[in-house]
């Protein structure tokens, strides 16, 4: 008699999941997303964190520090999301 043994592995992508489609995006507005740009271009900076605005065809809308910044999807070269885990803490600590 033989017995096999198997291991199972389940994953998820986790509180920083990254973001590759306009679906994704879409599913993710209000959400606070950290992205890199391929190239710094005319901003001259490459890396950007704010609230996602909105995600429509060419790209996505990003509000970083109240200026709202259009990133064309074929311009980034890694997105996710950027939970403040911390803030989330502090309210319930507050409500209590």
């Amino acid at each position: 008699m033989t017995l096999d043994h198997y291991i199972l592995e389940v994953s998820s992508p986790g509180l920083y999941r990254p973001l590759f489609t306009l679906e994704q995006y879409k599913k993710y507005i209000g959400e606070k997303v950290k992205l890199r740009l391929k190239h710094a271009g005319e901003l001259n900076r490459k890396n950007f964190s704010g609230t996602l605005i909105q995600a429509d065809n060419p790209g996505v809308v990003v509000n970083v520090d109240g200026e709202n910044y259009l990133f064309e999807l074929s311009d980034i070269s890694y997105a996710h999301l950027n939970p403040d885990v911390f803030k989330s803490k502090s309210k319930k600590s507050k409500a209590k």
